[in-house]
């Protein structure tokens, strides 16, 4: 069986720090890229039961949200737990200075 890969753009409006939702089902593994337009070097997560759901900050299990620090222009693998979710937000450490584009790459097995 071969592997399927979905690229989406998540946005991030001017001046706010939540993105918009990567539709999540069917998708194991997930990465991002993020553009030169990107302000700040953190990442944490909402995540949903179901697209268009009430969402929740993702916490490990030491009750802290679960952080990605990040780079402008850097490419990374997000967090394992993503993967037991339908649908998940992106939540910047930093609201963004003009509205950026988040490439959210999720794969199947």
């Amino acid at each position: 069986m071969s592997s399927t890969i979905r690229v989406q753009g998540l946005v991030v409006a001017s001046g706010a720090t939540i993105s918009t939702e990567f539709a999540a089902s069917g998708f194991t593994t997930f990465s991002i890229q993020l553009p030169s337009t990107f302000t700040g070097t953190g990442l944490t997560f909402q995540v949903a039961t179901g697209v268009g759901g009430t969402y929740a900050t993702l916490y490990s299990s030491a009750s802290t949200a679960v952080p990605l620090t990040v780079t402008v222009s850097g490419a990374y693998q997000l967090p394992s737990q993503l993967s037991g979710f339908p649908a998940f937000k992106i939540v910047t450490g930093t609201a963004q200075a003009t509205a950026v584009t988040l490439l959210v790459m999720g794969k199947s097995q």
